[in-house]
């Protein structure tokens, strides 16, 4: 397990009461994306820590035995497709580099900015990426129209891709970074119920055919189901 995996699992039984619906949804092995909402700088790590804590490792591929394989003796991982900032900053760059995240490079998209992605999954990896791009939320905190981004890369490299939503980390957080530590600072005395749910698998034959327009909106939808189980869970 990665130092980011280790610690996002520890700030993750601090910070929240988590529970995951659907876990055996998720994949041990790729090629896969997994999609998540995003709502405040504080989704990483309770995301993180919370897959990890499922077998799903925030960190490249081990090799060692249980690697890639199903159940509950084995373990996946995945690489996480991060913005450009943590790359660029002295403190988190050593750790997101150790925990083989992948720069986002969506915000001057070229084929070599997208590179690294589409050639963990072409190597049957499994890639974790936030299709909103960044961390606001507005109302209830469902999730906002995707970026272009997942849709370009699922036209060159159609596999199956993974809803993962939540509900509500900002219970925990809010905003960006700052704002979302300041509430992070008291989240453990108020110790918040954070719910995770995994939705059905989307398979590429569901979509290998559909403009770039309504692959973005059939991915869209199924991430809202997703997030709609998980505020109904909460809420029940």
């Amino acid at each position: 397990m990665s130092f980011v995996g280790r610690a996002g699992t520890i700030a993750t039984n601090i910070l929240a009461r988590t529970e995951i619906l659907g876990a055996e949804h998720l994949p041990h092995s790729g090629p896969a994306f997994i999609i998540a909402n995003h709502t405040t700088m504080a989704d990483p790590v309770l995301t993180l820590g919370t897959l990890n804590q499922v077998g799903l490792l925030a960190s490249p591929p081990c090799g060692k035995p249980g690697c890639g394989v199903e159940g509950p003796d084995g373990h996946g991982h995945v690489r996480v497709l991060a913005t450009e900032l943590v790359f660029n900053n002295p403190v988190t760059r050593p750790m997101v580099m150790q925990a083989g995240m992948i720069p986002a490079g969506f915000q001057r998209p070229s084929p070599e900015s997208v590179r690294p992605t589409l050639e963990t999954v072409e190597a049957g990896g499994i890639v974790f990426i936030y299709p909103e791009g960044d961390a606001q939320a507005i109302g209830d905190g469902a999730p906002r129209p995707f970026r272009p981004g997942l849709a370009w890369l699922l036209r060159r490299e159609p596999v199956r891709v993974v809803p993962f939503a939540h509900h509500d980390s900002r219970r925990v957080g809010r905003g960006t970074f700052f704002p979302a530590a300041r509430g992070a600072l008291v989240a453990p005395f108020k110790w918040p119920d954070v719910t995770f749910v995994v939705g059905k698998p989307i398979e590429p034959e569901e979509f290998v055919d559909l403009t770039a327009r309504d692959l973005t909106q059939l991915v869209s939808d199924r991430l809202r189901q997703t997030w709609e189980q998980a505020r109904d869970h909460r809420q029940a």
